[in-house]
């Protein structure tokens, strides 16, 4: 067993040991999946449940399962544009027309409004603290642009 952290995307608060990704992660890590199920569902209680959360799991200890840390992070980027576009909803998660789209055609829209706000959900993550406002958006407008998604003043 190694003590590198490994990281897993879940949807908030819907960790379970039915749950493929977590019942394999912990028992590699020879790690009490039980316990760290009822702190990340407690943590994303206040999230919808669509939402993907990554988590960075860091093992402590070789021989107690107890030992380990683990950091909730905001959701992946190109989620939460494609939300705020409105291309993924609780009820379709992912759809085909999502995907199904000819290279140039725009598969939605956001606002300059909405990218701003992303970038300031993002500057919350101690990974894009040191990131200025600015240059966030600069990074998400460049996303956008890579998932056909038109931002509009």
């Amino acid at each position: 067993m190694s003590l590198r952290p490994f990281r897993i995307i879940l949807s908030a608060h819907q960790a379970s040991m039915r749950n493929r990704l977590v019942s394999h992660s912990f028992a590699e890590h020879n790690l009490n999946a039980h316990k760290f199920i009822n702190e990340f569902n407690s943590l994303t209680a206040t999230l919808s449940e669509d939402v993907l959360v990554p988590v960075t799991v860091t093992p402590l200890s070789s021989t107690d399962p107890n030992a380990y840390t683990f950091k909730v992070q905001t959701p992946p980027i190109a989620f939460l544009i494609m939300r705020a576009a409105g291309l993924i909803s609780h009820e379709y998660p992912l759809s085909a027309q999502t995907f199904n789209k000819k290279k140039g055609d725009t598969r939605g829209k956001v606002s300059l409004k909405q990218v701003y706000w992303l970038a300031k959900i993002k500057q919350s993550d101690p990974l894009y603290r040191h990131f200025d406002a600015k240059d966030l958006v600069r990074s998400i407008c460049d996303v956008c642009d890579a998932l056909d998604i038109q931002v509009i003043e």
